[in-house]
């Protein structure tokens, strides 16, 4: 029951439906305002939470690839797209310390964060698998690493097309990626 208290003492208060690190609050629904709010950006998040874990065989919507799973939500982008390594450090720690097995990561970017990557070493340790998306802009990780697909201890996903080739967009490099999953029609 709400109460405004921080019953399990975690440090967030009323966090039973997950945390939003941009907005520092306990609602980690998006919330599009003004007019540089982007649709895929906050869509993304929900979006990939259905592939997860959508019930299936309900004859509603679509079908996730696990109906049995529970969704940690965390919020750690804003609405244009900005986020912070400071949020995503503390996103990852708070995913640990309360329980997750696996972490989502799909978003990617440039330069490597030593931060993000002992968040990630930590999350490691403690049995949490990670997984990020390797990118989208046809580029080989070998040699041009996006991150956090690229750090240690994390699994990073390409995309295929509908004849289980790699998408035309999708970025390869057997330094960074570990598998390949539908991402393309």
């Amino acid at each position: 029951d709400a109460n405004g208290v921080d019953d399990d003492g975690n440090g967030y208060i009323e966090d039973r439906y997950g945390w939003d690190f941009t907005d520092d609050d306990n609602d980690p629904n998006p919330t599009p305002i003004g007019p540089s709010w982007s649709d895929a950006i906050v869509v993304h998040g929900t979006h990939v939470a259905g592939l997860i874990g959508a019930n299936g065989n309900n004859g509603i919507g679509t079908s996730g690839v696990n109906w049995d799973v529970t969704i940690m939500p965390i919020r750690v982008f804003t609405d244009t797209g900005s986020s912070s390594i400071d949020d995503i450090y503390n996103a990852i720690n708070y995913a640990v310390n309360n329980g997750a097995d696996i972490i989502n990561m799909s978003y990617g970017g440039g330069g490597y964060s030593v931060f993000e990557a002992e968040a990630i070493e930590e999350a490691y340790d403690q049995g949490m698998i990670s997984i990020a998306a390797a990118g989208n802009e046809s580029t080989d990780l070998n040699t041009s690493p996006t991150y956090p697909a690229c750090h240690h201890h994390v699994v990073g996903v390409a995309a295929t097309d509908v004849t289980d080739a790699a998408a035309s967009f999708t970025n390869y490099g057997t330094d960074c990626v570990d598998v390949a999953a539908p991402g393309d029609l």
